[in-house]
């Protein structure tokens, strides 16, 4: 347990009225605006309400990124908008905190989310039975909006949604840091979301009595008459400071102490009690340590109601005020003069503004200040409205702050928030004369939107420094199958490379492509010629890693021979083979390493030539010894080779002598012996790799395969640094995991903000419009999907799999490239599986199990089993046979030499042949009686009964 200890704020997101992010949120408050507006157009009728037509107002609230976070567009339409903001609040503030939320899969990182509201169940009962789905108790399910966050990123911590009404995301957060100082969970994601959506819930609150009539918050004004209402949310990730530290994190500030309490028994539910506020106030300054005359500044509960004011300002003043010079009253202002009352989400609005200002080291002015609340003596309560924004007060001191939430019903909440010890100004990271930067998205729209995104952040951001941009990217940022690498030297040219990325141009600084799977790849040592590999050495012998290599090599080599391979790099190699061959052994070994350095590790092994050498040392089943004395011997071109010892290899090893995956004890002298003369089957072991599942090849050298025998192959296109990086780049777009990070570091990169995901958004929302009748829920049909009339044949399965998903899900249609993710990733639950069971069962004709989309997870698993269950059922078409025979005929008749007399009977027998053909019936589609019909409209029925005609069908 660390019950003594300070929670860091490390990670921060936010979506408010008129401020979509952390940063414009902050240019809203340092501007001294309002984000208060009329009701959107369409969020509910102008009749409903009058009197609540003002408040803080979302744009969009109806869009959301299904496909990202694997939900179908059907479960979407279902889920409470509150749960899908969430979710994108909660992935943001993972990247802003610099974390992979892969990484925290399996963990027992926590989710405390406050929510109060249901607006959209609401909608839900207006549409009537119609509008309710499978999804929607989940949807709906308020409990549900913490749950989903951990579902969706693998977290097994406490997961907690909590409503203690207007205080429920202060309380959440104050549960959060109680569960990390208990030892319940090291990491813990806390926040709170509202959104408005129906006329009710604002009838509600003015009914009550609680609205504004001019709809603003005049908090501490004598204008107060009530509270204008505003939707949003925010998210903070919290952990351990002396982790945080240790981590090198970015910390906004640290909760040093919380509190929690209730009114208890009072003069009415809804009416604040002073008491209970001033001991909640004290309670979290004696937890914290903290001398409550050393708090600064206090963002207010600050609603603006005429009774809930003036408890608060006694109430501060008792506990806070109190004991202080009179000259250095406590400051306090209150967000909702901004924003309006988020109500759940009311106290992460004032937590995420109150950690802004200690990190800027500013506090912005609280609005709609202008004549002091006759019932609020703030000169006797030592207290002071911030009504001009300016730069901290006592800077010298340690920054404290205190945010008060407090529930309608009486629970009451305060945290006390600190500055981060040894916070300095962050600088640019040293720039490297060559980086790369990888960008990364789930669809290409959004990769697209992901190089925008960095290009304008950039732009206004010249003091990052290059390399801290790459390592940032690659270390703090999750790798999607859409892929991007931006290799460039200067700010201008990466700046080049991310608009020609962002408007979908070619880029000579861009390297993109798609990974459907992400597999280990196989190295393929062609052996070099020795110009190349002298180059080589040159080029990149200034690298490290790879020189050290090169020159452990040339002291084995040494070691067998009386060459000196080192006297050799220091000058122009001769071209001979008892020089050339431990050079090229001794690069290609070097740049392997080079490779394994940057994170790239083979799954297998193959090379020709002295390539062979050099790969069997890769995969560790050669000493480096028994490698140089091979190469020396190979040189020399000597009678016996050299014995050798082989070791279990670490990966596989194929062979260009036999054509086959080898195993450790075929590496034997014989072996090496019949590989001085024998690389015939160096294509049939390519062949081999890619059919054992390496469908990446990585030349270690320069390009010598081709498109035959390598579909994907990487190749360094000259010998230096920059032809490594733009290989490594070509790999990592087609699934290779590539350390980035690394290569940066070199560099000196380091963390540094980035921006978070470009979300890419489409319309979820229920069918039933609230104002109107209310109408059914149906998912759109989508295009193509194959009627139930009758099983289909085996060549068109992949497209029935994807047609069927797509009408389950919801979709219009999936993409080609959707075939390969998992189900799950598609947005499938159980039910849904078993409804594409049965659709799928239908339109094929075959029984299948329940598990079918368990047992096969993708849909071109699926497709495949399918394809072999076809295959096996339906009989072999004879018309596949009458084709080849046709083609026969055709190619017979149309090369008869023939008379005048019987050209016509020629032309005749062609036409015939070509119109069977070209009306299908000699196609493998075709069918014996589709052929039969052709023939006896030319020729008519032939005699004899059924059977003597062949008809399959007959008796």
């Amino acid at each position: 347990m660390r019950t003594d200890e300070s929670i860091a704020i490390v990670g921060c997101s936010c979506r408010f009225p008129k401020a979509a992010d952390l940063d414009s949120f902050w240019e809203l408050l340092t501007a001294g605006r309002d984000a208060i507006t009329e009701v959107p157009e369409g969020r509910w009728p102008s009749g409903q309400a009058p009197h609540a037509r003002a408040g803080g107002f979302l744009d969009d609230v109806d869009l959301f990124d299904a496909d990202f976070f694997g939900i179908s567009p059907n479960e979407a339409a279902a889920m409470d908008p509150q749960q899908r903001l969430i979710l994108e609040l909660a992935w943001e503030a993972m990247e802003d905190a610099a974390i992979v939320p892969a990484s925290l899969r399996g963990s027992g990182c926590g989710v405390f989310i406050g929510a109060a509201a249901d607006d959209y169940s609401a909608m839900v009962a207006l549409g009537g039975p119609a509008a309710i789905t499978r999804h929607s108790l989940t949807g709906l399910h308020r409990g549900i909006i913490a749950n989903r966050v951990s579902f969706t990123l693998g977290l097994h911590g406490p997961s907690l949604a909590v409503d203690t009404g207007q205080s429920s995301s202060a309380v959440a957060v104050h549960l959060a840091c109680r569960s990390i100082l208990g030892g319940e969970c090291a990491l813990a994601v806390a926040g709170g979301v509202n959104l408005n959506l129906v006329a009710g819930s604002a009838l509600r609150a003015e009914r009550f009595g609680a609205l504004s009539p001019d709809g603003r918050c005049h908090t501490f004004d004598a204008r107060a008459n009530g509270y204008v209402r505003g939707e949003g949310g925010g998210v903070i990730v919290l952990k351990p400071l002396s982790d945080a530290l240790a981590d090198g994190d970015r910390v906004y500030c640290v909760v040093l102490g919380s509190a929690v309490n209730s009114d208890g028994d009072k003069d009415s539910l809804a009416v604040p009690n002073q008491l209970a506020q001033e001991a909640v106030l004290r309670a979290a300054c004696a937890r914290a340590a903290v001398d409550p005359a050393s708090i600064q500044y206090v963002e207010l509960h600050g609603t603006g109601t005429r009774v809930g004011d003036p408890v608060e300002a006694a109430a501060l003043g008792g506990a806070l005020g109190a004991g202080r010079d009179a000259g250095r009253p406590l400051l306090v202002g209150s967000v909702k003069t901004n924003i309006g009352h988020l109500e759940g989400a009311a106290g992460i609005a004032g937590v995420l503004k109150a950690a802004l200002c200690i990190r800027r080291r500013e506090i912005p002015p609280s609005l709609n200040f202008v004549t002091p609340n006759p019932d609020i003596p703030l000169d006797r309560l030592n207290l002071a409205v911030r009504s001009t924004g300016g730069p901290w007060p006592r800077p010298d001191e340690p920054l404290l702050a205190g945010v008060s939430s407090f529930g309608m019903g009486g629970t009451n909440c305060h945290l006390l928030l600190g500055q981060a010890p040894g916070a300095a100004v962050e600088a640019p990271g040293e720039v490297g004369p060559l980086l790369a930067w990888p960008i990364s998205a789930r669809s290409r729209g959004a990769l697209r939107g992901q190089a925008a995104r960095l290009s304008d952040f950039l732009a206004a951001r010249s003091d990052l420094g290059l390399a801290d941009v790459g390592f940032s990217l690659a270390s703090t940022r999750s790798s999607f199958e859409h892929r991007a690498v931006v290799v460039a030297r200067t700010r201008a040219d990466f700046l080049r490379g991310l608009a020609d990325l962002a408007r979908g141009a070619p880029s000579p600084a861009v390297l993109d492509g798609r990974c459907d799977a992400p597999s280990g790849p196989g190295f393929v040592f062609s052996g070099q010629d020795t110009g190349w590999a002298a180059a080589a050495w040159l080029r990149l012998r200034d690298v490290s890693v790879f020189r050290r290599e090169v020159l452990a090599c040339a002291e084995a080599v040494d070691a067998h021979s009386d060459l000196s391979l080192a006297d050799l790099l220091r000058h122009e190699p001769v071209d001979r083979d008892e020089v050339a061959q431990p050079l090229r052994l001794a690069v290609m070994l070097g740049l392997a390493a080079l490779w394994r350095s940057v994170g790239v590790r083979p799954d297998a092994v193959v090379g020709r030539g002295i390539g062979e050498v050099a790969a069997a040392r890769a995969a560790g089943a050669l000493s480096i010894e028994d490698a140089a004395r091979l190469a020396v011997w190979r040189g020399r071109e000597a009678a016996e080779p050299p014995g050798v010892r082989p070791r279990p290899a670490e990966v596989a090893v194929y062979s260009a002598v036999t054509g086959e995956r080898l195993a450790a004890t075929d590496l034997d002298s014989g072996h090496w012996s019949r590989a001085l003369g024998e690389h015939t089957r160096f294509e049939r072991a390519l062949g081999a790799m890619a059919n054992d599942g390496h469908p990446v090849l990585i030349e270690i050298g320069p390009r010598t395969l081709n498109a035959n025998q390598a579909p994907v192959a990487v190749a360094m296109e000259g010998g230096g640094w920059q032809e490594f990086l733009r290989a490594a780049a070509r790999a990592h777009v087609r699934g290779t995991t590539v350390a980035w990070q690394v290569v940066n570091a070199e560099f000196g990169g380091r963390r540094v903000p980035l921006p978070t995901y470009a979300f890419q958004r489409e319309r979820h929302w229920l069918a039933c419009d609230p104002a109107g009748p209310p109408a059914p829920v149906e998912a759109p049909q989508p295009a193509g999907v194959p009627a139930a009339s009758g099983p289909v044949r085996a060549g068109s399965v992949r497209e029935v799999v994807l047609d069927a998903a797509a009408a389950t899900l919801g979709h219009r249609q999936l993409a080609a490239g959707d075939a390969t993710r998992t189900f799950k990733d598609l947005g499938f639950d159980s039910h849904a599986a078993l409804e594409l069971r049965d659709r799928v069962g239908d339109v094929t004709g075959l029984r299948l199990p329940a598990s079918l989309v368990f047992d096969h997870p993708t849909p071109a698993a699926l497709a495949d089993h399918l394809r072999d269950r076809l295959a096996a059922t339906e009989p072999a078409p004879a018309a596949a046979s009458l084709d080849a025979a046709l083609h026969t005929i055709g190619a017979a008749v149309a090369g008869l030499t023939v008379d005048d007399e019987r050209a016509a009977v020629r032309a005749r027998l062609l036409e015939l042949v070509w119109r069977l053909d070209e009306e299908g019936a000699g196609t493998e589609n075709g069918t014996d009686e589709e052929l039969l019909a052709t023939l006896e409209r030319e020729f008519g029925p032939p005699p004899g009964p059924p059977h003597d005609r062949g008809d399959p069908h007959g008796e």
